[in-house]
């Protein structure tokens, strides 16, 4: 066991860093009712790799360096590629929903706009059958599969977000509230920056995290924390507070669900971090009932 952990010792760090970063943009997405837009720029940054990896295949991008590993342009073309199609996705619907006052509408076309990139990743797949494999994994994912480059590569880009979330979340929070509420888009420079930035965190980390670690990781860290959280959260659960239980659940539920599917290798490692997900979610929201009563 203390070999396999010195092994993948790289993606156990970043899936738990990779993870509550995640968690943390699903909160504020969530807050400003932005769940659908979330899951389709995360299906379009799915679609983007497919895409990328079929180019860089072709045009030999993807061959192995010179000391046998990944190809570091290779790496970055399919992340490229995955940015691309997530930012075009994304960019359109900001721009549909600035204009459309019908929410109805919009969640028509999101859910048609995610349909149609299933069908896109589906058809490439099925043109080129030596891509299947790259297909499953784009989905399902699978930690222990992530090359070293990967992981460190997604261990950095984890704690920059990670870190300007943390250190913006008043910020963030404010924005949130004022967008859910009022509609009320930034005004001042600053509140403007900090959305442009917050707006292309979520397409770095989306577009990474799909290419490493798969849909299923990141809509599980997205969604999954925060949805137990609610439940836990009272009058009295200041955002901090709420902040660091979420981002609890994902790391808790990253280290100890990899470390299981090690020890049991029978169990996949991406589902089994989601059920520890939940796991460690449902034990901290019962301690914070407790506390606050």
């Amino acid at each position: 066991m203390t070999e396999l952990l010195a092994i993948y010792k790289w993606n156990i760090l970043a899936s738990a860093i990779i993870a509550p970063a995640l968690a943390l943009i699903g909160v504020q997405t969530l807050a400003r009712g932005w769940g659908t837009r979330t899951l389709v720029v995360s299906q379009a940054s799915s679609t983007g790799t497919i895409i990328g990896i079929l180019l860089t295949a072709a045009t030999g991008l993807a061959d192995l360096d010179d000391h046998g590993g990944e190809s570091l342009i290779g790496f970055f073309s399919v992340f490229l590629s995955g940015i691309v199609v997530a930012s075009a996705v994304g960019l359109w619907t900001e721009i549909r929903d600035s204009r459309k006052n019908s929410s109805a509408s919009a969640f028509d076309s999101s859910i048609a706009i995610y349909v149609v990139l299933i069908c896109i990743s589906s058809a490439i797949t099925a043109l080129s059958p030596n891509l299947e494999a790259h297909m499953s994994a784009a989905f399902i994912g699978d930690l222990s599969t992530a090359s070293n480059l990967e992981a460190r590569v997604g261990l950095a880009l984890g704690l920059g977000t990670l870190g300007w979330m943390w250190w913006k979340w008043r910020d963030l929070s404010r924005g949130a509230f004022l967008y859910s509420v009022f509609l009320e888009r930034p005004v001042s420079m600053n509140d403007r920056k900090t959305a442009w930035i917050f707006n292309g965190l979520i397409v770095f980390a989306l577009a990474l995290a799909m290419q490493s670690l798969g849909l299923i990781f990141v809509l599980g860290s997205l969604f999954v924390p925060q949805a137990i959280m609610l439940f836990a959260s009272t009058e009295k659960t200041r955002l901090s507070t709420y902040r660091n239980l979420v981002a609890t659940t994902a790391i808790f539920g990253s280290i100890a669900g990899f470390i299981v599917s090690l020890r049991f290798t029978d169990l996949p490692t991406t589902p089994t971090i989601v059920f520890f997900q939940v796991f460690a979610g449902v034990i901290l929201a019962f301690s914070n009932r407790l506390i606050r009563r």
